[in-house]
């Protein structure tokens, strides 16, 4: 069973009651395939996935495609939105950050987009909500 649904493109990937992450190809086969494990929440926009683990709430972002390691960040985030290249999670303290998937890794800090007090991000083009 499959708790939440994100899609882009051809691909919808999912977090299961097992706390992996899948995908499911709209043109491919009928079930859903093991990407990761120890997923809590994914965003899909494009070519890029991005996922907090379930174990130390973690970001990882993987390439549409490949599935290969995730890239990860060092800071944790309770819940992540993409955009294009850029990725925006609400931290610990509950404030909005955002980087690049291109910094992952780098040790690059992420950025400071608003104040406490946001439970959940999304975003839309140029917009966050």
């Amino acid at each position: 069973a499959i708790s939440q649904q994100r899609f882009d493109v051809s691909r919808l990937f999912g977090v299961g009651r097992d706390s992996g992450l899948y995908a499911l190809s709209e043109t491919g086969s009928a079930s859903w395939v093991p990407v990761s494990v120890s997923f809590k929440s994914v965003a899909v926009q494009g070519d890029t996935v991005v996922g907090v683990r379930q174990d130390d709430e973690s970001v990882h972002a993987v390439a549409l495609g490949s599935f290969s390691l995730p890239v990860s960040s060092s800071e944790s985030m309770q819940s992540v939105a993409v955009w294009r290249d850029i990725v925006y999670g609400v931290g610990a303290d509950n404030a909005v950050y955002k980087q690049s998937c291109s910094a992952f890794g780098t040790g690059t800090a992420w950025e400071l987009v608003s104040a406490s007090g946001v439970k959940a991000v999304a975003v839309h083009e140029d917009t966050i909500y």
